[in-house]
């Protein structure tokens, strides 16, 4: 059976690859992983995809601005360390006294200054100068007083190293005339869904103009819909079941099925979760939430042990699961849970120290009376063995836990958010690595988890620290792989 006919921009891609066979040949799209996928499709339709590479609108800038941002010596800031900057505006900008009583009290919300930092970012990538957002807006309105937070950012930045994307945007334009033919070597095609404006849409222009060719955009939905079967499922999970029958019926190989979703997540979740069942190799565009994997329950079970006092039943549930071990131990976390729960620790830090003091000289078990010598001695050893084991592992677990609110206490407890991050960097030192995916993911992680420590922050309530934490996490996704390692359910 014949599959359907390739899209107008697939086929589109083809011509051109016949014309430069070999020649660096750049697919510049709203993102990567879009490129990806439709390269995937073109090596699909016609055998290979050499000299083809996947590039967004930034990535380019960054090419042209690496030079003179290293001659200037300032470097690409990461979101977290851009964010800490307009945050350390926001403040700046309060201080002046001149701003509306209601923005000033809207200062502790981590979504005011979420939505604060997007809006500054957004303003500075489009181009507009906090004079031109003034004489746009009118006194006492917020889109007014944040002219003053994007002044106090752009001083703040000039001062620092770093460079936020209208910084990059702007120093590629600056270059582009040096800096092009060394980094735009070969042909570039642009995506007919690539929509850009402000200085993004200024270097998109720059690039059209020196020769880069648009690619046949796909016939009109009502056409594309022709001859279309519709269905419908009581969940998503049936709704993909279903596809992967039709898939099935018709003798498609798994790689020539899309699905194509409004609801990433939802779906994401459940087709992850079919795959893993059925053995079907799949990737994903955007990925599934952090939450949904190993390492992201693992973090979850972590941050609600926080938050519950240090409570030693949570922290039981983690070595049962696999989610925290000794590293190079040879006793197995499941033995580590049995030796905690007969420890009856409770909750809060000093009960930890206690049975980390009294597990120094651990006591001999009570000898059976039908016990033989030599299963007394193995089992005194086992003891003996497993009490240095999960010491060992208390031990490098304080050391990576922060001040918490302990039950029953009023005394507040304040941290800095970049503390705890550098406390959790040392937590995920004892966090099992599960496969080539969990590696990857992790190392995102990390990353994302070190520029907040490397940021200087004021100590806050802990529960402030703790969503500060949370949401530098949010936005990670995950790219799991189908193994046969056991995933837990």
């Amino acid at each position: 059976m014949t599959g359907p006919p390739p899209s107008r921009l697939l086929t589109s891609l083809v011509p051109a690859t016949e014309a430069h066979p070999t020649t660096r040949k750049r697919l510049l799209g709203p993102d990567v992983n879009y490129g990806r996928e439709l390269l995937v499709a073109l090596a699909r339709l016609t055998g290979g995809w050499i000299g083809w590479e996947a590039v967004n609108l930034r990535g380019i800038a960054e090419q042209l601005a690496f030079v003179p941002l290293a001659r200037a010596g300032k470097r690409a800031g990461g979101d977290i360390e851009i964010g800490a900057l307009v945050n350390a505006a926001l403040d700046a900008a309060i201080a002046t006294g001149n701003l509306d009583p209601r923005f000033v009290a809207l200062q502790g919300s981590l979504g005011f200054r979420h939505a604060v930092r997007d809006a500054v970012l957004e303003l500075r990538t489009a181009g507009v100068a906090p004079a031109e957002l003034r004489a746009a807006t009118k006194r006492g309105t917020p889109a007014h007083d944040l002219a003053t937070v994007v002044e106090r950012f752009e001083q703040i930045l000039a001062a620092s190293e770093l460079v936020d994307p209208a910084g990059i945007f702007r120093a590629a334009l600056d270059a582009f005339d040096a800096e092009a033919p060394f980094v735009l070597d070969g042909e570039t095609f642009v995506a007919p869904g690539l929509v850009a404006r402000g200085l993004a849409g200024e270097l998109l222009a720059r690039l059209i103009e020196r020769g880069a060719q648009s690619l046949d955009g796909d016939v009109a939905l009502d056409d594309a819909l022709a001859g279309a079967e519709f269905f419908s499922a009581a969940t998503p999970s049936d709704e993909l079941r279903e596809v992967l029958r039709r898939a099935v019926a018709e003798g498609r190989r798994w790689d020539e099925i899309e699905i194509v979703t409004c609801d990433t997540d939802t779906y994401g979740i459940a087709l992850d979760a079919l795959c893993q069942r059925s053995g079907i190799g799949a990737t994903m565009l955007q990925g599934i939430p952090l939450a949904r994997t190993r390492l992201g329950r693992a973090i979850d079970r972590w941050m609600a042990w926080l938050s519950d006092g240090l409570a030693a039943d949570v922290l039981r549930e983690a070595l049962e699961a696999g989610e925290v071990e000794l590293p190079d131990a040879d006793v197995p976390s499941s033995a580590l849970a049995r030796d905690l729960r007969r420890l009856q620790i409770g909750w809060g830090r000093g009960r930890y120290e206690m049975a980390v003091a009294s597990l120094a000289n651990p006591t001999a078990p009570t000898r059976r009376e039908d016990e033989s010598d030599e299963e007394y001695a193995s089992r005194t050893v086992s003891r003996v063995r497993g009490a240095r084991a999960l010491r060992d592992f208390l031990v490098r677990l304080l050391d990576a836990t922060p001040p918490v609110p302990e039950r029953g206490s009023d005394r507040p407890v304040r941290i800095s958010a970049s503390r705890l991050a550098t406390l959790m960097l040392r937590w995920l030192e004892l966090v099992p690595i599960h496969g080539q995916a969990e590696a990857q993911t992790k190392t995102r992680l990390t990353s994302r988890i070190a520029q907040l420590a490397s940021i200087e922050q004021p100590e806050v309530s802990f529960t402030s620290a703790l969503a500060v934490l949370r949401d530098a996490l949010a936005d990670v996704r995950a790219w799991p792989l189908v193994t046969e390692e056991r995933k837990p359910w």
